[in-house]
């Protein structure tokens, strides 16, 4: 084996038009963020006035974790790098003994390119399971890009025609059989990817030890790190120089996140009869679970509907502004936030809902 049987795959629900692969930092990512403490404090207030199902019922977590987002606000992240996978898709955490949630196999959308494209300096890391990649990516001509068949089935057909540039294939049932077969069809070996560190990477079979002995050579003789995504976020590495790129990942994170969570307490504060009293410190100390428990109990005193509607008007008035291309991208934030112009979102989604209102 050599550089030309590696591939990358990148596994998400984007489409990668104009054949760029895109860091959520450069999108309208949205996403809903279970593990703040408001979302801690209103699982809470949800299992207390009976909205959870009960736990010895079948597949009592994934529901209960569905209704538990309904009733959050959005949010978003900050990642200027796309993550990708080497000659094989990414397992989900869950079914593989591994701590986490993210669920991989259900996503519609992926994409396979030759590693050999990539060799430049945007290439951070080359790993199994987390091969990084900086800013955005231009796919090769070579590159594939499989769509689940139900999800292009929903495209309209102003984006089936802006598929004309890649080469797409469409795809059903198992993620992964459909992927090991278009690797194959690429003259790429599959191999099935392991989470657990002592794997290295792969699950034991023929071509595993070969394989991963080519991408060590490879990342060797390139001069590339093999370490993983969680390493180079905390730089827990010994190439921090490599990495200088991406020194303020987490900083920038916590920007966007706080820019989402403070506009949304401002959000409810305004449009729901809570309490004014605690308003400056649930906006300022949204950690403290005193004042989210707070929170909760003004919510459940206005009533867990009317914030449902608040928080439902809220949702759909920022996935207009993404449809519009109007939301501000992380990166955008990120930016604003550093000349010290931050970009005031509430106003934003208020202007927006206003503009409804008079259609």
């Amino acid at each position: 084996m050599d550089i030309k049987d590696l591939a990358i795959v990148r596994v998400n629900n984007t489409i990668p038009y104009g054949g760029i692969v895109k860091p959520i930092c450069n999108t309208g990512y949205l996403t809903k963020d279970a593990g703040s403490t408001f979302a801690f404090e209103m699982n809470s207030l949800l299992r207390r006035k009976g909205k959870l199902v009960s736990e010895d019922q079948p597949n009592a977590d994934e529901l209960n974790e569905k209704i538990q987002k309904s009733y959050l606000p959005y949010s978003s992240s900050y990642n200027s790098m796309s993550l990708w996978c080497i000659n094989g898709v990414v397992p989900d955490e869950r079914e593989n003994a591994v701590f986490g949630n993210n669920n991989f196999s259900h996503k519609n959308v992926v994409v396979i390119d030759s590693l050999e494209a990539h060799m430049d300096d945007n290439l951070l890391s080359m790993n199994p399971t987390d091969t990084a990649i900086h800013g955005n990516t231009k796919l090769s001509h070579s590159a594939r890009v499989m769509i689940r068949q139900e999800f292009y089935d929903r495209l309209t057909p102003e984006q089936i025609s802006m598929l004309n540039d890649l080469n797409i294939k469409t795809f059903a049932g198992d993620m992964k059989t459909a992927v090991d077969k278009n690797l194959t069809e690429m003259g790429y070996t599959p191999e099935t990817l392991s989470l657990k560190r002592d794997d290295n990477g792969y699950k034991k079979s023929e071509t595993s030890d070969e394989l991963i002995a080519t991408i060590e050579k490879v990342a060797t003789d390139n001069k590339k790190s093999m370490e993983y995504h969680h390493n180079i976020l905390t730089m827990q590495t010994d190439d921090k120089d490599k990495f200088e790129c991406v020194k303020d990942e987490f900083k920038n994170d916590t920007t966007v996140r706080e820019l989402y969570e403070k506009t949304f307490f401002n959000y409810i504060f305004r449009h729901l009869n809570l309490d004014k009293s605690i308003e400056y410190e649930c906006i300022n100390y949204s950690s403290a679970f005193p004042y989210m428990e707070q929170l909760c109990d003004e919510i459940d005193a206005v009533g867990l509907d009317n914030y449902k509607a608040c928080v439902d008007n809220y949702n759909h008035t920022i996935e207009t502004l993404r449809g519009k291309g109007i939301l501000p991208t992380p990166q955008d934030i990120v930016d604003a936030n550093k000349a010290k112009q931050p970009i005031d979102l509430l106003s934003i989604i208020e202007h927006e809902m206003e503009n409804e209102q008079e259609m």
